[in-house]
């Protein structure tokens, strides 16, 4: 039996600082008095990892020395003040980004080499929207981007090489297709809209491909040899947690071939090994990751390193097609959340995207190829629709395409961490856990318009009257896009129907139809939606961790503030 982690500790409520692996390895991790990260070390026989960080006040990754190879020393520069990563020095070179004011990427200059230059569709006052509309690369040619009518990136088109893209009612991506290549892949999803088959088509390039139908078999063929006699089909399942967490991957490509499934293991929320199950036989591999969760290093049963590097900032493998490369050496894993596989490769090339739960990450322009699906209700200030990890990509994590913050629970509930923060406020204001009330709260939820750009509000309402006839004072904001109604005598499982019909009528003299969550004494949260009339229960311990870690996430500034109008 081969152990994957034998010890772990801990800093006083705080980070993993000290894991011991099952290969003998012990990987240390040091803070300063922040918790800001300080140096990370991947140790046994020798130091394989020696990685020395430099932060500034506010936690910005400034530098990372590599101790053991100076020669791949990182350096990063941000925008103030809303911090967009401007400089990536490393390894792979040099990249400098320059920025509009919400957070569009301007231009991208690639190791002293001409700029790349992006424009996007303009906004009835001449200024930027989120949509690009294309990149003038610097060493000539155009890369021209189009959309559907809700937003969906549609094609990507760089001269002859044209990739285009289909989508379903709920804007997941269903195909994606290369015709000059004769290269597809079509994409199936399960009821969570997670991903649950990948199969991919291209034309056969190895001469062999006589043999892939199955007719055949040996090493003598019925028909004259040559490339493209039949495609190339490969078939991904990847198999998911209810938390949107990969837990597998089942894979084969064309009839009859070897089957390799690679099976990702975590420990403390973080990727710590794969094993690979071919043919009967089993090959772990360990994982090291950065301070954000991606790894820099693989090693094997033995303690010693199959790859090593990490990526750009913006998620490219700049080893790519090389012996080091990250998919040439069986660690498929990307960003947090993020993962890359051979049966999109061949369909996307010239679009290159990673599979980010909710939404697809296209890492060469930084975005995404859809809008975030929580539209207006991502995190306090980060307004981009597109923007992966609010251009702040060596600090911020998006664990499932839908927040740049990745909170594991507020986003695979599909609930804003600024909303839990703010439900879980009047859940406690409201008695519960201590002593039954006799009144209720209710509380919104809005969109403001701060000087310095879109903010999230939460106000609670103080009800009056007795149980059952409660009415409350206040206006409610046209900027309304939830409300909050807490029932702490009720010891039912269901919202009571009178009770919701108060708190829509609410909602209705917003002119707004948002949903409405009601918590109840037993701490279960029903959700809702008037568009489709239909309720959706939450269990407590699910939004109440996940409230509790967007209040440590906020430094327990849940709004911009919990007040009585």
């Amino acid at each position: 039996m081969q152990s994957i982690v034998t010890s772990a500790s801990y800093l006083p409520s705080g980070p993993l600082d000290s894991l011991e692996l099952g290969n003998g390895l012990t990987e240390t991790r040091a803070f300063d008095a922040r918790y800001h990260r300080d140096r990370i070390t991947v140790a046994g026989g020798s130091t394989l990892l020696d990685w020395d960080y430099v932060t500034d006040d506010v936690g910005n990754v400034e530098a990372i020395a590599d101790v053991l190879e100076p020669s791949n020393d990182r350096t990063y520069g941000y925008q103030d003040y809303q911090y967009f990563l401007t400089q990536g020095d490393g390894p792979w070179g040099g990249l400098d980004w320059t920025y509009d004011t919400i957070g569009n990427r301007l231009a991208e200059v690639r190791d002293g080499q001409p700029v790349n230059v992006y424009d996007y569709l303009e906004n009835g006052a001449g200024g930027n929207l989120a949509q690009l509309e294309t990149i003038q690369l610097g060493g000539g040619g155009t890369r021209a981007y189009l959309y559907d009518e809700v937003g969906n990136q549609t094609q990507v088109a760089n001269g002859a090489n044209v990739v285009e893209f289909t989508y379903d009612d709920a804007s997941r991506l269903t195909r994606i297709e290369r015709p000059s290549a004769s290269a597809s892949t079509s994409l199936l999803y399960d009821g969570r809209s997670f991903l649950r088959i990948s199969e991919g088509s291209q034309p056969d390039t190895t001469g062999d491909g006589v043999f892939c139908d199955g007719f055949e078999s040996g090493d003598t063929s019925a028909w004259p040899s040559g490339q493209g006699a039949c495609a190339e089909v490969g078939v991904t399942r990847p198999v998911y947690s209810s938390e949107g967490m990969l837990h597998s991957l089942d894979r084969a490509v064309n009839v009859g071939s070897a089957r390799a499934d690679p099976y990702v293991l975590y420990f403390g929320s973080r990727p710590v090994a794969s094993i690979e199950l071919s043919s009967g036989a089993a090959t772990f591999q360990y994982l090291s990751v950065d301070q954000l969760g991606t790894p820099v290093l693989a090693t094997d049963s033995s303690g010693s390193s199959v790859w090593e590097g990490g990526f750009e900032p913006f998620g490219r493998d700049w080893q790519a097609g090389t012996p080091g490369g990250a998919q040439e050496n069986g660690t498929f894993l990307r960003f947090p959340g993020q993962w890359f596989d051979k049966t999109w490769a061949a369909a996307s090339l010239g679009a290159e995207a990673f599979y980010n739960v909710h939404r697809w990450y296209e890492f060469a322009s930084g975005r995404y190829q859809r809008t975030d699906p929580l539209g207006p209700l991502i995190p306090s200030g980060v307004n981009h629709l597109y923007a992966f990890a609010a251009a702040r990509p060596t600090v911020n994590r998006d664990l499932f395409g839908l927040a740049p913050f990745g909170l594991p629970f507020s986003a695979e509930l599909g609930l804003h961490p600024d909303f839990l923060a703010c439900a879980y406020c009047i859940f406690t204001r409201s008695g519960f856990g201590n002593r039954p009330q006799k009144w209720e709260e209710s509380a919104w939820i809005s969109i403001d318009e701060g000087p310095e750009g879109t903010e999230i509000g939460c106000n609670i309402w103080p009800a009056t009257g007795e149980y059952g006839k409660q009415t409350f004072e206040g206006v409610v904001p046209s900027g309304l896009v939830a409300q909050v109604h807490v029932h702490p005598r009720d010891r039912g499982h269901r919202p009571m129907g009178a009770d919701l019909s108060l708190a829509r009528g609410q909602v209705l003299r917003s002119g707004r139809k948002v949903p409405v969550y009601v918590i109840h004494p037993l701490g279960g949260i029903w959700k809702y939606d008037p568009f489709t009339n239909r309720f959706r229960r939450i269990a407590k311990t699910r939004w109440q961790n996940a409230a509790k870690a967007s209040l440590r996430e906020r430094g327990c500034r849940p709004c911009t503030g919990i007040e009585q109008p």
